[in-house]
């Protein structure tokens, strides 16, 4: 029926919306927990990459240090970033990517 058909094409946009909305929703999270420098003593420094279903994000980096910490937050496009990454930066959004 007519009724049967408009009510079918309304869910089948409500769908594709909804697809749209989820693809960029966080989808993609990855850590990595690490020991910056040898005289610390355990694994207090992080790398975690949060991204969307396109690869789209950010890695928030911390070092942890004795006498000091450091927050670094650099931009994620497509699985990349413009800003050099460190191999824990890269094993987060591999890890992210791989979820």
């Amino acid at each position: 029926s007519r009724r049967h058909e408009e009510n079918m094409k309304g869910l089948h946009f409500a769908l594709r919306q909804l697809e749209q909305t989820y693809q960029n929703a966080v989808q993609h999270v990855g850590v990595v927990r690490f020991n910056a420098f040898p005289d610390t003593g355990s694994d207090l420094s992080f790398a975690i990459a949060v991204m969307d279903g396109n690869g789209d994000g950010f890695v928030l980096s911390s070092i942890y240090g004795r006498d000091e910490s450091r927050v670094y937050a650099k931009p994620v496009y497509q699985g990349k970033s413009s800003y050099f990454l460190t191999q824990e930066e890269e094993e987060a959004i591999a890890s992210g990517l791989k979820r």
